[in-house]
């Protein structure tokens, strides 16, 4: 009686939340696609083909509170890559060059889930490790904040300049995200998710600093937002929850 009473239990959980009223931690690696305008003083004359891309990998970790339909939480995205044809100018000097770019953003933001869902039967099927489990579509939202370096390898210079640069600029604006992800009765069962999210900034503070001495911070240059540097970035999460 017992164990049928268990099983009765489960099944009726699996189309209810999981982990409700809880503290989860949750890791992930991530892929995005990052497209800014070049770092020019005159922001008028940027056209389509001044604008620069690069992709970048890395990882991505979340902390947050769960309700039942709603979620509170922190993410953190950490991504490397390279990018080309970088431009920056600063008291009549022009920078232009390739370097290597990391971008280090901060997001709060609040999460609304949808009712629990079975994948269909043929999915089910291919996917048999996982198909016991229901699924959840959830939506988030949130302010966010983001540092980018450039650190510049191959580059040519106007003016008198040393040989070891990077460019560092902070960016404020909006991320919003779209997901599923797998419902498990407890959350120490590592449930996996997939995300896709996009995230829109705006510069307002841009550094061109002199990283030759590792000892000592050299700051050559320093603007504010008359700069207007527009990043925009698509990113593609796979993860799961840790605790």
């Amino acid at each position: 009686m017992n164990f049928r009473l268990i099983i009765i239990c489960l099944f009726i959980s699996s189309f209810t939340y999981a982990y409700e009223n809880q503290f989860v931690m949750k890791t992930g690696f991530i892929f995005a696609q990052t497209k800014y305008n070049t770092l020019d003083d005159d922001d008028d004359d940027i056209s389509e083909n001044d604008k620069e891309e690069s992709s970048t990998y890395g990882a991505y970790t979340s902390f947050s509170y769960r309700f039942k339909r709603y979620e509170f939480g922190l993410d953190s995205r950490i991504t490397l890559g390279k990018a080309r044809d970088l431009d920056f100018s600063y008291n009549n000097n022009s920078v232009r060059g390739s370097g290597r770019i990391r971008l280090v953003d901060i997001t709060p933001y609040l999460r609304i889930n949808s009712n629990s869902f079975k994948l269909p039967k043929p999915t089910q099927d291919y996917i048999s490790d996982i198909n016991n489990n229901p699924w959840i579509v959830y939506f988030k939202i949130g302010p966010s904040w983001i540092i980018q370096t450039l650190a510049l390898d191959n580059f040519q210079v106007s003016g008198d300049l040393s040989q070891d640069y990077k460019i560092t600029y902070e960016s404020f604006g909006f991320s919003i995200g779209l997901g599923v992800e797998e419902q498990t009765v407890f959350k120490e069962t590592r449930p996996v998710f997939f995300e896709v999210s996009v995230s829109a900034y705006q510069s307002y503070k841009v550094s061109l600093v002199d990283k030759s001495d590792s000892t000592a911070i050299n700051i050559l240059s320093e603007r504010n937002s008359e700069q207007a540097i527009k990043t925009f970035q698509l990113i593609f999460i796979v993860g799961m929850t840790l605790f």
